[in-house]
This record gives structure tokens, sequence and C-alpha cells, in this order.
């Protein structure tokens, strides 16, 4: 299923993550990065919540994260990986 991305013309201008502006249908829109230097690291994380830690694909998943292909396919979004 391809994803439609919402064209209302409601707005002008947007901000949205990199992650997203790197994904292969919005790549082909034009966009423009904000410079690293006027504003602070955007950290995010992922959780194991309790419900979620009984279930193997959770699990499963949260162990895929700390691999080194996770790691690549999530640079190749934009995303930095914390050195440990």
């Amino acid at each position: 299923m391809r994803h439609r991305w919402p064209k209302s013309g409601a707005a002008d201008v947007g901000i949205i993550a990199l992650s997203l502006a790197l994904f292969p249908d919005m790549a082909k829109h034009g966009h423009y990065l904000i410079d690293n230097n006027l504003h602070n690291p955007l950290t995010q994380g992922y959780v194991v919540t309790r419900r979620g830690g009984d279930k193997q694909g959770v699990m499963d998943f949260a162990r895929f994260m700390e691999t080194d292909k996770a790691h690549e396919i999530m640079e190749s979004y934009g995303f930095v990986i914390p050195k440990s």
C-alpha cells in the first residue's frame, strides 16, 4: 500500500523529521534542512513496555534495534546512532 501525504493546502510550510523527509515518497518533494547549529539535538528513543516485554515479537524488535544492520537502516533515514 502506498502512503499518500495529505495536501490540504492548509499550510504554506511545515517542519517534519529528517527521517520523514528521506522517506522515498517524500524525498521526491523539495525540502530544506534546518542547520544543526540552529537547534539542540533532537534525541529519540524506544522503550519496551511492561505489557510488551512478554511478547516475543517485541523483544525480537528490541534486540534487532541494537544490531549494526538496524543502525545502518536508521542512519540511512538521517538518524545519528549514539556511540557507546
